[in-house]
């Protein structure tokens, strides 16, 4: 009696490979295996793999796609955020020299009103 697996590999097999399998069987040989090389499958059969190896390719190519955008985005973020970090230096280095030329402006006059005192940025001789 068959298993099921032989029973099927049986059943599967054209007739002359069964034939090759009894010969080699009563010689001492065993066949476990059969390769077809240029085996065609029906057109529905071919037209499911095809549309499969299509949807996998289309995955793959939309995933490296996504990939870049990704990537494009976060160097466009970095960039933006390093412009934003510049102009704050900056903003804070126009307010630092603002501040301090007030102060420059309040101690002159400071200066002015505790008695006609000379600026230390005044020249002698004034």
């Amino acid at each position: 009696m068959l298993s099921n697996s032989e029973q099927t590999e049986k059943t599967q097999l054209p007739g002359d490979v069964c034939e090759l399998a009894q010969r080699a069987g009563r010689i001492g040989y065993r066949i476990n295996k059969v390769v077809y090389r240029g085996y065609q499958a029906t057109d529905k059969l071919q037209a499911m793999h095809d549309n499969a190896i299509e949807a996998r390719t289309r995955l793959k190519l939309d995933a490296e796609t996504e990939a870049q955008a990704q990537e494009i985005a976060d160097l466009r973020l970095k960039r933006d955020q390093e412009r934003a970090r510049q102009r704050q230096e900056m903003e804070r280095r126009g307010s630092r020299a603002s501040d301090q030329i007030k102060r420059i402006g309040h101690e002159e006059q400071l200066r002015q009103q505790a008695g006609g005192t000379r600026s230390p940025h005044e020249a002698p001789g004034r």
